[in-house]
């Protein structure tokens, strides 16, 4: 975020009379922005849906009001997930950056946003009668020769089993069961008594998915695909042969990459599990994708989570570029009038002859000289 805009302070003293009237004196400031450092309750998980759709999501937990979010809806995202007790702001910046734009906080405490990939005419021109004296422009050079962006593929594995547990076979190939006696929870520290004291429990379903490979002398095995990372899972089901009839499904609750299920002997005899398998559709992360912008002498990294098309990386790439190859100015100037934040600016300083177009990132009101900082 460039700016967060609108303020709230709390303002505490002491006065303990002369000579020396102010004791403890103590200001907190706030700012919108730490809305935006609570944690989630639950994940957070979003496919294929609008970029607008999401931030409104995020905005309606963290009690932010949103305007202009339909600046946003033509961008899709393919997969977009938080896990639990993880804070908004980072993803947030993240999905934001990665389709070109930024966040701040207006006058009245609402969210609004910036399109930093605009390519429009400024809408203003400051020339050396609107900037007071005392204009300052500093250069920087940067050392990146060139961007590297990763990003993503997204997969999609119908009926995948994503969840199994049980004993495993004898010695004689014999399926070992799980033994749940009469009124009994499976899996057993799931019963309500034990959950009281030690928490729920939870089922975490598989990182990669069911991958066929084969051995030097033609054998056929099975593993868990590396370098992969499960983002969602949808339309779940058990495998409902694998336990005795008799077992009740007792709690059922699925999440993007986890569940909490509980079963139960409801009977007045002993059942057995010989498995507790989990299909679903799952989506996963996979296959890091380099693209290069510029040369790669140096160059700046950036892994995009939330980009999956090579033309998106492309453009993101080339967007990453103007900040961090070449030069870039910074420029400070002081005006009679402030100017909203985002504002493109044709800057025209007169006399030295230096021109650009730039973007108000902070304009603030000094009150003793009567001026606005640009």
């Amino acid at each position: 975020p460039i700016f967060t805009g609108f303020l709230h302070d709390d303002i505490n003293w002491i006065d303990n009379g002369r000579p020396l009237p102010v004791d403890n004196f103590t200001v907190t400031i706030y700012d919108n922005t730490s809305l935006l450092e609570i944690k989630t309750t639950d994940e957070i998980s979003f496919i294929g849906k609008s970029l607008n759709v999401i931030v409104s999501k995020i905005c309606q937990n963290c009690g932010i009001n949103v305007i202009n979010q339909d600046k946003l809806k033509d961008y899709i995202v393919p997969a977009f997930i938080i896990d639990s007790n993880k804070r908004y702001s980072e993803p947030l910046e993240d999905l934001l950056f990665q389709y070109g734009f930024t966040y701040y906080f207006n006058g009245y405490g609402e969210m609004d946003f910036l399109y930093l990939k605009d390519s429009s005419e400024p809408a203003l021109t400051l020339d050396e009668n609107d900037m007071l004296t005392g204009l300052e422009i500093n250069r920087t050079s940067k050392s990146y020769t060139g961007v590297t962006v990763t990003y993503n593929n997204l997969v999609k594995k119908i009926n995948e089993q994503v969840y199994f547990e049980g004993n495993g076979l004898d010695d004689d190939n014999r399926i070992i069961p799980i033994v749940v006696m009469p009124g009994q929870y499976w899996p057993y520290d799931s019963d309500p008594r034990i959950e009281a004291s030690e928490g729920q429990v939870y089922q975490k379903f598989e990182s990669g998915y069911a991958e066929a490979y084969t051995l030097y002398n033609g054998e056929k095995k099975y593993r868990r695909s590396s370098k992969t990372t499960l983002v969602y899972t949808e339309n779940h089901h058990f495998n409902l042969d694998s336990w005795d009839s008799g077992l009740t499904v007792d709690r059922t609750e699925f999440g993007s990459c986890k569940s909490s299920v509980r079963l139960l002997n409801k009977t007045d005899k002993e059942l057995h599990i010989r498995e507790l398998g989990i299909r679903a559709d799952a989506y996963y992360r996979s296959d890091d994708i380099v693209i290069n912008y510029g040369t790669t002498d140096r160059t700046y990294e950036y892994q995009a989570l939330y980009i999956y098309d090579s033309s998106a990386a492309s453009q993101f790439a080339a967007f990453l570029s103007r900040f961090f190859t070449g030069a870039s100015f910074i420029i400070n100037c002081r005006t009679s009038f402030g100017i909203p934040l985002g504002t493109k600016c044709k800057v025209d300083t007169g006399i030295s002859g230096f021109t650009a177009n730039a973007l108000v990132i902070s304009c603030e009101y000094d009150s003793r000289n009567k001026l606005y900082k640009t």
